[in-house]
C-alpha cells in the first residue's frame, strides 16, 4: 500500500538562477495502450518545503490515495526531479525503491 525511495538531490545545485525546480513526481502510467501516458497517470507530486537538498531522504508515497492499486492498466513507474522542460543538467541520485 506504500512506496519508498530515497533521494539524494545536491545542495550545490543552483535552483535560483535556473529552470530547475523543487520538485519530484512519482508515479505509474498506462505505457502500451496509448502514446499519450501522461494522459491519465496515478502521480505523487513532492515540492517547496518538502523537497530536500543536501541530503539523502526517504520519500513515501501512499499508494491508496489514488486508483494505483485498483487500475489493471498500469504498466509504467516513472520519477521526475527537478521539474519538466528545462535545458539545465543536474545530477541527482536515487536509492532503495520499495513497495511495502
Amino acid at each position: 500500500t506504500t512506496a519508498k525511495i530515497d533521494v539524494y538531490v545536491p545542495s550545490d545545485i543552483d535552483f535560483a538562477n535556473t529552470d530547475l525546480e523543487k520538485h519530484l513526481v512519482f508515479g505509474f502510467a498506462d505505457m502500451s495502450q496509448t502514446e499519450e501516458w501522461w494522459t491519465s497517470p496515478e502521480q505523487y507530486v513532492v515540492e517547496g518545503a518538502d523537497f530536500v537538498v543536501g541530503e539523502w531522504n526517504t520519500y513515501t508515497f501512499d499508494l491508496t490515495a489514488t486508483d494505483a492499486l485498483t487500475r489493471e492498466d498500469l504498466d509504467m513507474i516513472y520519477l521526475g526531479i527537478g521539474g519538466g522542460g528545462h535545458t539545465v543538467g543536474a545530477n541527482f541520485y536515487i536509492r532503495n525503491l520499495t513497495f511495502e
